[in-house]
């Protein structure tokens, strides 16, 4: 799965919204959309905001290869 799949998967998991997401990691809502859509290449600095924000391991939220 994408980053953006796994980045939203583990939001919905959790019944969190981008806007609540966007709150919590001080980015903008219409960023965090476009992050899970992979409009965004994402830097390791954000993975962990959003690991953290979300209480996963970062690991979870990277993208896995098939």
């Amino acid at each position: 799965m994408s980053f953006g799949e796994n980045l939203k998967r583990a939001r919905t998991s959790i019944g969190m919204t981008q806007a609540e997401l966007a709150r919590r990691t001080v980015i903008k809502e219409r960023s965090i959309y476009n992050y899970e859509k992979n409009i965004l290449a994402t830097k390791i600095d954000l993975v962990l905001r959003f690991a953290q924000a979300l209480g996963v391991q970062p690991e979870s939220l990277m993208d896995v290869m098939g």
